[in-house]
C-alpha cells in the first residue's frame, strides 16, 4: 500500500459523517461527477482513471460513499417502520434485546 493509499485508508476510518447533511454531500458528489464526465468525454480511459485516485476526489468519494450507505439505511428502516404496526416493532425490539445479551 503507497502513502497516499494508506492516507485515504486513515481519512475513511476516521471521518465522522455526523455532522454531515447526507443528502446534499449525495446530491453534490452526483452533480461533480456527471459535470467530471462530460469534461472528460474526450479523454482516455487510463487518464480520467489517474484523475480519480487524486486524494482530494478519494476524500469526496470516501464522504459520498458513507453518506449514501447510512442514507440508504435510514430509507430502508423508515420503510420498514411504516409498513410494521407497533406491536410488531416492539416485539421486534424484545427479540434483538434477547439476542444480543
Amino acid at each position: 500500500m503507497n502513502k497516499l493509499d494508506r492516507r485515504v485508508a486513515c481519512f475513511a476510518e476516521n471521518l465522522d459523517v455526523g455532522e454531515l447533511n447526507f443528502p446534499e454531500v449525495i446530491h453534490k458528489f452526483r452533480i461533480m461527477e456527471k459535470e467530471k464526465r462530460q469534461k472528460h468525454i474526450c479523454e482516455s480511459r487510463e487518464t480520467h482513471l489517474r484523475a480519480k485516485r487524486r486524494i482530494g476526489e478519494s476524500v469526496e468519494y470516501i464522504k459520498y460513499r458513507k453518506c449514501l450507505y447510512i442514507d440508504t439505511i435510514r430509507e430502508w428502516r423508515e420503510e420498514m417502520s411504516s409498513a410494521l404496526s407497533p406491536p410488531v416493532l416492539d416485539e421486534m425490539q424484545q427479540l434483538l434485546t434477547r439476542l444480543f445479551r
